[in-house]
C-alpha cells in the first residue's frame, strides 16, 4: 500500500550552465489524431534528447522535470 501524507518542498531552481555532457538519444515517433473537423492527421519525426528540450518553454520543462525528480525520489525512498 502506498504511503500517505507525504510533504514535499521544492525550491531554489537555478541554472548550472549550458555545457553539461549527457548521453544523447534519438527516437522515432509517429502521432496520429483527428483534428477538430474530424480529419485524420499524422506526424512522423525523429526527436533527439536532450537537444529538442531547448525548444520547450522553460516553465513547462521545469514543471515536468520537477514531477520526474519527485517520482524518482519517492521510488528510491520506498514511498511508492
Amino acid at each position: 500500500m502506498p504511503t500517505r501524507n507525504v510533504n514535499v518542498w521544492v525550491a531554489n531552481w537555478r541554472a548550472m550552465g549550458t555545457n553539461v555532457p549527457v548521453p544523447q538519444y534519438k527516437v522515432d515517433v509517429t502521432i496520429e489524431w483527428l483534428d477538430q473537423q474530424g480529419e485524420s492527421r499524422s506526424w512522423t519525426g525523429t526527436p533527439t534528447f536532450p537537444n529538442d528540450l531547448q525548444d520547450v518553454p522553460v516553465a513547462w520543462l521545469k514543471e515536468v522535470l520537477q514531477e520526474l525528480i519527485l517520482r524518482v525520489a519517492r521510488k528510491k525512498l520506498g514511498i511508492d
